[in-house]
């Protein structure tokens, strides 16, 4: 990846006199550290791109390394410069600073960054050149130390364009953000030799006297002195008489028990209490083995089976007799007259028209999972395949003789466009070894044509 220089270049005031003048101004070009675009919900990274496009859902970003320059400096003025390459539709666009910071190598359209404050709305574009947008304001924010989240250019309405980047070695027009600072101040010059002395002006008349101040406040109070000698011990005063009888004092405390005593004589022995509630029934003891089985009885004779009677004779079968002779046949009867014809029937309703098809000319663009429409009209789909692999969706075979031609909007075509069957359709004699015979998905780098039998197949009709 080339990555660009930082550098610093003093400019001057008058080029015929620019050895005479002191510095003005530093003008400090920040290194270019990040230049990508984002889709919008797409999960795809394009750092590594060549181009950083701009339309629709699809966002641009640059970020520049602003810690070069001293915290709090002042910044006199900034611009922001870069290199519209490719036009597709004219018309202007927003630029804003970030609203979170990002990453070259790992921002998506997922990762929740996006248009911030704006800064410049509605700049126009309408071809290749480049542009330079005046953003000292939202420079001096992150010179003073803001979180540097870097520019967003996000394009209004139909408006499709794509600029330079870093890593466009081809061309190389990457994008710059110049900073004007004030410069440091100019050697003084020789001091000038002294005028001539003025003369002296005549004094005044003396101010009136100014109003007695209010009396200042009272002063914080000065620390304790040390303490004196002591004086003399005094005379011992007489003794005076005896005082009251002082309060009881508080009872004494329990003295130990003391022995216990000898046993007395046994009592007579009381009544028999009554009877005590009878206990719960004990749990049931086991069942004891079963007996031994008795002997079977001995099982009485069996009684005489009676004699059989005999079968009476089989009575003699009579005689088949003769068959009869077959009579003639009878004559064909004549053939009818013919019917009369029955009444004509009633004219069915007529079936539903198919689908129309006028095989148009249109340049729409269409972007990654989109579904061609049955009912669209044009035979020409511009696919953008600008920031990677697409896929897309073929509207169905219904109408025999549809032309469909898939054209990629990368030039020369190096990210490949996967085209996918209408459900229950398919695709006859495809160009990516079909077996046997179809497929369901076809792929192209640059472009390809197929055509309908109207039938739910598509055959391959052209290869760019």
């Amino acid at each position: 990846m080339r990555k660009p220089i930082y550098k610093k270049i003093l400019r001057f005031v008058g080029a015929g006199c620019a050895l005479l003048l002191p510095i003005l101004a530093w003008a400090d070009t920040a290194p270019l550290t990040g230049d990508t675009h984002i889709t919008v919900g797409n999960g795809s990274n394009f750092g590594s791109l060549p181009a950083v496009n701009v339309a629709g859902a699809t966002q641009g970003l640059l970020m520049f390394d602003v810690t070069g320059i001293p915290v709090g400096s002042t910044v006199t003025f900034a611009r922001l410069r870069f290199y519209v390459n490719t036009v597709t539709t004219s018309g202007a666009f927003d630029l804003s600073a970030a609203n979170n910071p990002w990453s070259e190598a790992t921002v998506t359209g997922t990762t929740g960054v996006g248009p911030g404050s704006l800064i410049q709305s509605g700049v126009a574009v309408s071809g290749p050149g480049y542009i330079t947008l005046d953003v000292t304001a939202q420079t001096q924010l992150w010179v003073n130390g803001n979180t540097n989240t870097g520019f967003v250019l996000v394009a209004n309405g139909g408006t499709a364009f794509a600029i330079d980047s870093k890593e466009n070695v081809a061309t190389s027009h990457p994008a710059v953000l110049e900073i004007i600072l004030p410069g440091p101040a100019g050697v003084t010059g020789p001091a000038g030799a002294p005028g001539a002395t003025g003369v002296t002006g005549t004094t005044g008349p003396a101010g009136a006297t100014g109003a007695t101040g209010a009396p200042g406040a009272i002063g914080a109070q000065g620390p304790q002195g040390p303490v004196g000698p002591s004086g003399p011990t005094g005379l011992t005063g007489t003794t005076g008489a005896a005082g009251a009888a002082g309060p009881a004092g508080p009872l004494g405390t329990t003295g130990p028990a003391g022995p216990i005593g000898p046993t007395g004589a046994a009592g007579t022995t009381g009544a028999a209490g009554a009877a005590g509630q009878a206990g719960p029934a004990g749990s049931q003891g086991p069942i004891g083995p079963t007996g031994p089985v008795g002997a079977t009885g001995i099982t009485g004779s069996t009684g005489h089976t009676g004699i059989t009677g005999a079968t009476g004779n089989t009575g003699a079968t009579g005689q088949v007799g003769a068959a009869g002779s077959t009579g003639a046949a009878g004559n064909t009867g004549n053939t009818g007259g013919q019917g009369p014809n029955g009444a004509v029937g009633s004219t069915g309703s007529a079936g539903a028209a198919g689908p129309a098809f006028s095989n148009t000319f249109d340049i729409a663009q269409i972007n990654n999972l989109a579904v061609i429409s049955d009912s669209a009209t044009q035979h020409v789909f511009f696919v953008n395949n600008n920031a990677g692999a697409v896929s897309i969706t073929m509207p169905h075979a219904n109408v025999a003789g549809k032309f469909i031609r898939i054209m990629g909007t990368q030039a020369p075509g190096s990210n490949v466009i996967t085209i996918n069957a209408a459900s229950g359709d398919k695709f006859l004699n495809c160009s990516n070894g079909c077996s046997p015979g179809f497929t369901t998905t076809d792929s192209t780098v640059r472009g390809k044509g197929f055509v309908s039998d109207g039938a739910g197949n598509w055959n391959t009709a052209e290869i760019q």
